[in-house]
């Protein structure tokens, strides 16, 4: 593997037999990676601070002081080494305790005594896969990169143009120009400004929620916040977003009143459903319905609104993300991208859950499914943050 980059693998057991076996057995792995031992938890978690942490660690479940369980725990809630791949090395009378080892987030297992070709094999598989999710993450933000540098121009461009256009006119034949054409170019310019402000606005979100998803202690506390009866909130932001719109007639509510809490903000709420209903009324026509019902049930609380307008391929709808726009070059657009992922990382941030379905020239259905009681077991966020 000359010219390769040596994987790290840190090794922790305090059986000195079990570190001197590995060290033996392991040698010929030496050229593939740079291998570190430790004998204790405490040790371990210490050589995590060092600024070069390792690719993949394998470690004993019974260790005096800070056991295999402990140090998992503290690696997977470290923002700078949740990812790391984990195995559990454990003895045959251990194995029915790996079903807590896997729930704290453990990758594999190993139970002693083992072969040196079974830790070669079991280490490589978790080096392979990490290897291509890194892989994958790095397309995606090479996507992102795209997406930013084709639509983020176009959208900050288009609403300026207008705002100095506008401005320019006024400041250089106002004195010569109509009443109502002053006020025409004046609606221009706020209209321009407001489209501004909401794209800087939901950029300043996604940033948030890029920086606070890092927090376990903030989106734990988070997802025990509740707030009762949102079907008036709901309501108004539709009727609201439907006068905007222009759209009144075309919206059909089956909002449910009855007394409930959901665990969400209110504000993190009003965010989702002014985002659903703002994609739903841009891309369906005018005249077309849509429709948007709440159902509560003893456990959650689900919002579905549905348009019949472009809709989505299958392929689209999977490659949701920010600064994602689909056949521009065919219908003109407006917006970053950023709405439904905003929506779908709130939803997850409270432990919920942010669903789309489409049919191509039929509709489009966005589910938002919120847990009312014991929100942490509904779901693991994929991105969890909080915009208080």
């Amino acid at each position: 593997m000359k010219g390769q980059k040596a994987n790290k693998i840190l090794f922790v057991d305090d059986d000195p037999h079990v570190l001197n076996g590995l060290r033996r057995n392991l040698d010929d792995m030496r050229d593939q990676w740079e291998m570190y031992f430790s004998s204790s938890g405490q040790e371990a978690l210490e050589m995590l601070t060092q600024p070069s942490l390792p690719d993949l660690i394998v470690c004993d479940i019974m260790m005096p002081g800070l056991d295999g369980f402990g140090v998992l725990k503290n690696v997977r809630e470290n923002p700078a080494t949740a990812m790391i791949p984990f195995i559990f090395l454990t003895g045959r009378a251990e194995k029915l305790n790996m079903r807590e080892g896997m729930e704290l987030g453990a990758d594999d297992y190993l139970t002693k005594p083992f072969s040196a070709s079974e830790i070669i094999a079991a280490i490589n598989t978790r080096l392979k896969k990490k290897a291509d999710l890194d892989q994958h993450s790095e397309k995606k933000l090479d996507e992102l990169r795209q997406n930013i540098i084709y639509t983020m121009p176009h959208e900050l461009r288009t609403p300026l143009t207008s705002i100095q256009g506008c401005s320019e006119l006024i400041m250089e034949c106002g004195a010569e120009l109509e009443p109502d054409k002053i006020i025409e170019m004046a609606k221009n310019i706020h209209d321009s400004s407001i489209r501004l402000d909401r794209l800087i606005e939901n950029y300043l979100k996604f940033a948030q929620i890029k920086i606070i998803a890092t927090d376990s202690e903030k989106v734990k506390a988070l997802q025990t916040i509740h707030i009762a009866g949102p079907g008036g909130m709901i309501r108004e932001v539709l009727t609201d977003k439907a006068e905007a719109a222009e759209r009144e007639q075309d919206l059909l509510l089956e909002i449910e009143d009855q007394d409930l809490t959901v665990n969400i903000t209110e504000e993190n709420l009003r965010t989702i459903v002014v985002e659903l209903i703002d994609n739903a009324f841009k891309f369906s026509r005018a005249g077309t319905p849509v429709r948007v019902k709440t159902i509560a049930s003893e456990d959650v609380f689900r919002l579905n609104i549905t348009d019949h307008g472009r809709g989505m391929t299958a392929a689209q709808t999977t490659k949701l993300g920010a600064y994602m726009q689909f056949e521009r070059e065919i219908y003109e657009q407006q917006g970053s991208g950023l709405g439904l992922i905003i929506a779908k990382g709130l939803a997850e941030l409270h432990g919920g859950l942010l669903t789309i379905e489409s049919i191509p020239n039929q509709h489009t259905s966005a589910c938002l499914t919120i847990r009312r009681q014991n929100p942490l077991s509904l779901i693991r966020p994929g991105i969890g943050t909080s915009l208080e």
